[in-house]
């Protein structure tokens, strides 16, 4: 047990675990399925987990970032899905980073309470065709005209894009000596001149879909600015990176928790012999995954603080690579010991093999970052 745990995330761990294994963990087809099941989404709001961490004034259930990755460590295990926990982190995370912190009063009121209740959801729509998300070759511009901005350009690799209701879009306003300066504009989905380009099917993940958005000037009011004008890059964008890395860890977590719980389960259907040496392998994926759970939510912890300690960047660096030795430890067990593994257990071996593969490049750009801050002492 991490003694992070209160009593209020122990309630939202066993309300999150319950929710999954009885809606999302007794349907296997979901990791075939390419698109959303909105009965889940439905149940999710009903049960106020798309409400974590919206202040209850706006119809939320309240809570923090450990709060979230609590939830979201206990979703993945419950329901052994990997998709559903990352389409539910995504929204929480659009709310709550990007409305909540950086939403003006209006949008607040405007936008928080449906997505508390899972009537409404937002997208984040930054990476394009040609250059992902890196500044540099970000080209979707915003033109400003007196009362109205109008957007051009096209976005991809969009989560939740084929649910989303609203799209926070980030459009270059300039340039500052050769420097692109960006701003975030939340665009509804029925914007003149938006339209959703076709689905995107990854591969892995699913349920949770990605899509994209093209823009032929879409026409946006002023007040449909998010946060700073000119800033939004450094403003949100970046310290976005670090939030979604530190939270991506409670579904992580649990998603080895629940390959745990599947090599279990089919050792004993198996009838494997239980050498000693098995015993202890397994014993040893055990307590690295509660370490991890454990490191999951220390990072929340840290999101939370203020000011944000600086352990969070090393934090990050070595529950990525404990994550990466379990699933090489995993595979190992596996094959010396001859387990017939069963589709729950594949399912999520390959979604988190995927997902970690991806934050490999980013993983060493912060360890290039962790060793220029040493030497620098």
């Amino acid at each position: 047990m991490a003694p992070a745990i209160n009593d209020r995330n122990l309630s939202v761990r066993k309300s999150a675990f319950d929710f999954a294994e009885e809606f999302i963990g007794s349907r296997p087809e979901l990791h075939s399925q390419k698109e959303f099941p909105l009965d889940i989404w439905k149940g999710l709001g009903s049960k106020g987990l798309l409400g974590l961490g919206i202040p209850r004034k706006f119809g939320g259930g309240g809570g923090d970032y450990l709060s979230i990755a609590v939830a979201g460590h206990a979703l993945t295990a419950g329901g052994n899905n990997l998709g559903c926990a990352v389409a539910w982190l995504m929204h929480l995370l659009t709310a709550r980073f990007f409305i909540l912190i950086q939403g003006t009063s209006r949008q607040h009121r405007a936008f928080l309470p449906d997505m508390a209740a899972g009537r409404k959801t937002a997208c984040l729509a930054i990476s394009e065709p040609q250059g992902g998300s890196h500044p540099k070759y970000l080209t979707t511009t915003a033109e400003h005209t007196g009362s109205h901005y109008i957007l051009s350009g096209k976005k991809t690799f969009l989560t939740n894009a084929l649910i989303a209701d609203l799209f926070i879009v980030f459009a270059v306003v300039g340039e500052d000596q050769d420097r692109k300066r960006f701003s975030a504009f939340v665009v509804p989905k029925e914007s003149q001149g938006l339209m959703l380009a076709e689905a995107l099917d990854l591969g892995f993940l699913h349920p949770c879909h990605h899509g994209g958005i093209v823009m032929n000037g879409c026409k946006v009011s002023k007040k449909d600015l998010l946060g700073n004008y000119g800033s939004a890059y450094e403003d949100m964008a970046l310290p976005f990176r670090e939030v979604e890395d530190a939270l991506m860890m409670g579904p992580i977590s649990g998603g080895i928790r629940s390959m745990c719980g599947s090599l279990a389960r089919v050792i004993k259907e198996q009838a494997v012999p239980l050498r000693e040496d098995l015993d202890a392998r397994i014993g040893e994926i055990g307590a690295d995954a509660s370490v991890l759970e454990m490191l999951a939510y220390e990072a929340a912890r840290i999101l939370d603080s203020r000011p944000r300690r600086k352990e969070l960047l090393p934090l990050l660096i070595f529950s990525r690579r404990v994550a990466v030795q379990l699933q090489a430890k995993f595979k190992t067990l596996v094959e010396s010991a001859g387990i017939h593994t069963d589709p729950s257990f594949d399912n999520m071996a390959n979604d988190l093999e995927r997902i970690v593969r991806i934050a490999s490049n980013v993983a060493n750009i912060k360890q290039r970052k962790l060793g220029r801050i040493l030497l620098e002492q």
